[in-house]
């Protein structure tokens, strides 16, 4: 029996998804999916995620940290966008996300930051918190 996640991707492509549980998979990290943030907070009071990776270009970001922040134990949450900057990083981040990956990512950076994430007690951000 495999352990339960402890990553929910949030993404409205369900083949993103997939290679991102794959890439994850690779280092015995679980993934769940969620195709809404409605359906992501469902998802996280069915299993002890401890960080929630979102599509920030199908997903409003502010939102998404303003609804997993909130929550009884928070998350650490990272964004994947296209239309990542220098800018929009560093709001994100003050804001209290965990980290920004530009699309396309490589899996060895996903992996390393869902990996830095899992360690984090708090699950936000130094700056942030």
């Amino acid at each position: 029996m495999s352990a339960p996640p402890s990553v929910l991707a949030i993404t409205s492509l369900e083949s993103e998804f997939a290679r991102l549980a794959a890439d994850l998979a690779g280092v015995g990290i679980g993934a769940c999916y969620a195709g809404s943030l409605q359906d992501a907070v469902e998802r996280k009071n069915e299993y002890p995620i401890t960080v929630v990776v979102c599509d920030a270009d199908t997903v409003d970001w502010e939102e998404a940290l303003a609804v997993f922040q909130q929550q009884e134990e928070p998350s650490a949450i990272v964004f994947l966008t296209r239309l990542a900057d220098e800018r929009l990083w560093l709001r994100m981040l003050d804001a209290g996300a965990f980290d920004l990956l530009e699309k396309p990512y490589r899996a060895q950076d996903l992996c390393w930051v869902i990996t830095s994430a899992l360690k984090r007690p708090t699950g936000r951000n130094t700056l942030a918190a």
